[in-house]
């Protein structure tokens, strides 16, 4: 029985992966609302709804590859070593696909407030993760 919900915990990392997206679009949205509030004192409400989703399916193209490729090997990595707060491990990981990326593009200047960011596609990939893990518990009890 242990066995199967270790199995399970391995399965859920590929549709959180696929889940974990649109979280970081939540993510980013809320981030440049208040950048926006901070930077102007003021909200610009130019959003439209052909933009928001031609927002989503951009950051999802680009996403999607990052969190199956570089997101489930450190999800399994964090499982593994299992030290100290979750959503803290998975938020530095992020901050390491990140970093990893940018001294794979070897473009290092403008790094100030992209750790942010960095660490929020790492929380989303645990927010998704929970998500489906709570998901499958429910789903569990109710056979029960």
């Amino acid at each position: 029985m242990r066995s199967l919900m270790s199995i399970m915990k391995v399965i859920l990392k590929v549709p959180a992966a696929f889940l974990a997206p649109f979280i970081l679009c939540f993510f980013f949205l809320l981030y440049n609302i208040i950048a926006d509030i901070i930077v102007s004192n003021s909200l610009n409400t130019y959003f439209t709804l052909a933009g928001q989703i031609l927002g989503v399916f951009l950051i999802y193209i680009y996403a999607l590859p990052i969190y199956l490729l570089i997101g489930i090997p450190i999800s399994l990595i964090i499982e593994r070593v299992n030290k100290g707060v979750r959503w803290i491990n998975y938020s530095l990981g992020g901050m390491a696909g990140g970093l990893f990326l940018y001294f794979m593009n070897s473009n290092l200047q403008d790094l100030d407030g992209t750790f942010f960011l960095m660490a929020a596609a790492g929380l989303s990939y645990y927010f998704s993760l929970v998500f489906l893990e709570k998901l499958v518990q429910i789903l569990r009890n109710k056979e029960d």
